[in-house]
């Protein structure tokens, strides 16, 4: 081959290295989004990950994309922290669905009714939420005199 040819072909090699080495996302908002993914606030780096629609090559087409964008070494973090996101969001998940918050949450939207609500409380070991506040016992109040209202109406204005 001439050397010409061959310069070409190393300096789109190096090219090519640099497309998938690089991420095309800022570098400043990886830091912070790495951390959420760590800690479980997030559980994907960016962009939740649509459905699989049409099978592998479609999934193979988005992916793609994700190396593209994010470069291969980020991608390649990415993966595994969205990964370990995704197992402590389900341990989260599960957890919250054990609380006495989950239930009464389901009460307040009236997914349940309250007795289902404290059924699901003592399958729980919970204790059962407080009785409802009653309102007080209402005094009746004496009416105001005319004579105040008389004593205390603005002047008449002249029509």
């Amino acid at each position: 081959m001439p050397p010409e040819v061959m310069r070409l072909l190393e300096a789109l090699a190096i090219a090519a290295v640099f497309i998938l080495i690089l991420p095309k996302r800022s570098w400043r908002s990886l830091g912070p989004r790495f951390r959420d993914l760590m800690t479980g606030r997030r559980t994907s780096l960016f962009e939740p990950p649509r459905p699989p629609q049409g099978g592998l090559p479609r999934q193979l087409q988005v992916e793609l994309r994700r190396i593209f964008e994010l470069g291969v070494p980020v991608f390649v973090a990415a993966r595994i922290a969205e990964r370990r996101a995704r197992v402590t969001h389900e341990v989260e998940e599960a957890a919250w669905r054990r609380s006495s918050s989950a239930v009464l949450l389901d009460l307040l939207q009236r997914r349940v009714d309250e007795a289902e609500a404290r059924r699901r409380l003592e399958a729980l070991g919970l204790p059962p939420p407080q009785a409802k506040a009653e309102p007080a016992a209402r005094a009746p109040r004496s009416a105001m005199p005319l004579e105040w209202f008389v004593r205390h109406e603005p002047a008449p204005v002249a029509a």
